[in-house]
Protein backbone atom coordinates (compact mmCIF):
# COMPACT_ATOMS: atom_id res chain seq x y z
CA UNK A 1 0.00 0.00 0.00
CA UNK A 2 2.86 2.37 0.80
CA UNK A 3 4.20 2.03 -2.75
CA UNK A 4 0.80 3.06 -4.13
CA UNK A 5 0.79 6.18 -1.97
CA UNK A 6 4.31 6.98 -3.15
CA UNK A 7 3.23 6.49 -6.77
CA UNK A 8 0.30 8.88 -6.27
CA UNK A 9 2.57 11.46 -4.64
CA UNK A 10 5.00 11.08 -7.53
CA UNK A 11 2.19 11.88 -9.96
CA UNK A 12 1.32 14.97 -7.96
CA UNK A 13 4.97 16.04 -8.03
CA UNK A 14 5.09 15.59 -11.81
CA UNK A 15 1.81 17.43 -12.35
CA UNK A 16 2.55 20.45 -10.14
CA UNK A 17 4.98 22.22 -12.52
CA UNK A 18 2.69 21.54 -15.48
CA UNK A 19 -0.24 23.07 -13.64
CA UNK A 20 1.91 26.00 -12.46
CA UNK A 21 2.89 26.83 -16.04
CA UNK A 22 -0.72 26.78 -17.20
CA UNK A 23 -2.55 28.62 -14.40
CA UNK A 24 -1.86 30.87 -11.42
CA UNK A 25 -2.14 28.08 -8.84
CA UNK A 26 -1.72 30.15 -5.66
CA UNK A 27 -4.27 32.79 -6.74
CA UNK A 28 -7.48 32.49 -4.73
CA UNK A 29 -9.23 35.68 -5.85
CA UNK A 30 -9.15 38.05 -8.81
CA UNK A 31 -6.97 40.47 -6.84
CA UNK A 32 -4.40 37.74 -6.28
CA UNK A 33 -3.67 37.80 -10.01
CA UNK A 34 -1.61 40.95 -9.34
CA UNK A 35 0.53 39.14 -6.79
CA UNK A 36 1.74 36.25 -8.92
CA UNK A 37 3.40 35.89 -12.33
CA UNK A 38 1.01 35.72 -15.26
CA UNK A 39 0.73 32.17 -16.59
CA UNK A 40 -0.22 30.81 -20.00
CA UNK A 41 -3.98 30.74 -19.47
CA UNK A 42 -4.06 34.43 -18.59
CA UNK A 43 -1.65 35.40 -21.35
CA UNK A 44 -3.81 33.62 -23.93
CA UNK A 45 -6.93 35.23 -22.47
CA UNK A 46 -5.44 38.71 -22.62
CA UNK A 47 -4.24 38.13 -26.17
CA UNK A 48 -7.76 37.08 -27.16
CA UNK A 49 -9.11 40.31 -25.63
CA UNK A 50 -6.60 42.41 -27.61
CA UNK A 51 -7.33 40.65 -30.90
CA UNK A 52 -11.09 40.78 -30.31
CA UNK A 53 -11.01 44.52 -29.58
CA UNK A 54 -9.71 45.45 -33.04
CA UNK A 55 -11.81 46.09 -36.13
CA UNK A 56 -9.03 44.63 -38.28
CA UNK A 57 -7.17 41.36 -38.66
CA UNK A 58 -4.73 40.51 -35.87
CA UNK A 59 -1.35 42.19 -36.15
CA UNK A 60 1.74 40.20 -37.03
CA UNK A 61 2.89 40.64 -33.40
CA UNK A 62 -0.38 39.15 -32.13
CA UNK A 63 -0.06 36.19 -34.47
CA UNK A 64 3.56 35.67 -33.44
CA UNK A 65 2.68 35.85 -29.75
CA UNK A 66 -0.19 33.40 -30.29
CA UNK A 67 2.15 30.93 -31.98
CA UNK A 68 4.66 31.29 -29.14
CA UNK A 69 2.02 30.82 -26.41
CA UNK A 70 0.43 27.93 -28.31
CA UNK A 71 3.77 26.09 -28.53
CA UNK A 72 4.27 26.55 -24.78
CA UNK A 73 0.75 25.31 -24.03
CA UNK A 74 1.18 22.38 -26.43
CA UNK A 75 4.37 21.38 -24.60
CA UNK A 76 2.57 21.39 -21.23
CA UNK A 77 -0.38 19.45 -22.66
CA UNK A 78 2.02 16.86 -24.09
CA UNK A 79 3.70 16.55 -20.68
CA UNK A 80 0.29 16.12 -19.03
CA UNK A 81 -0.71 13.47 -21.56
CA UNK A 82 2.55 11.66 -20.86
CA UNK A 83 1.81 11.55 -17.12
CA UNK A 84 -1.75 10.47 -17.87
CA UNK A 85 -0.79 7.68 -20.26
CA UNK A 86 2.15 6.34 -18.25
CA UNK A 87 1.99 7.21 -14.57
CA UNK A 88 -1.75 7.40 -14.01
CA UNK A 89 -2.41 4.34 -16.18
CA UNK A 90 0.22 2.44 -14.18
CA UNK A 91 -1.25 3.59 -10.86
CA UNK A 92 -4.77 2.59 -11.96
CA UNK A 93 -3.52 -0.86 -12.98
CA UNK A 94 -1.75 -1.33 -9.67
CA UNK A 95 -4.84 -0.22 -7.73
CA UNK A 96 -6.99 -2.67 -9.69
CA UNK A 97 -4.53 -5.55 -9.05
CA UNK A 98 -4.70 -4.80 -5.32
CA UNK A 99 -8.53 -4.77 -5.47
CA UNK A 100 -8.64 -1.34 -3.87
CA UNK A 101 -12.15 0.09 -4.37
CA UNK A 102 -12.58 3.23 -6.43
CA UNK A 103 -13.44 6.44 -4.64
CA UNK A 104 -17.13 7.22 -4.93
CA UNK A 105 -19.19 10.18 -3.79
CA UNK A 106 -22.70 9.55 -2.54
CA UNK A 107 -25.16 12.11 -3.84
CA UNK A 108 -27.90 12.89 -1.29
CA UNK A 109 -30.89 10.76 -2.18
CA UNK A 110 -29.05 8.97 -4.97
CA UNK A 111 -26.62 6.23 -5.79
CA UNK A 112 -22.86 6.63 -5.39
CA UNK A 113 -21.18 8.36 -8.32
CA UNK A 114 -17.63 7.99 -9.55
CA UNK A 115 -17.18 4.27 -9.04
CA UNK A 116 -17.81 2.05 -12.00
CA UNK A 117 -19.35 4.73 -14.19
Amino acid sequence: MKDLVEAALSIDTKMAPIEADLIEVPAKSSQDMCNYPTRLSSKIGWLANVVDSAETAPTRQSVDLYEHLKSQADAQIAAWRGVLSRDIADLNSRVARENIPAIAVRVPGGAPTGAGE
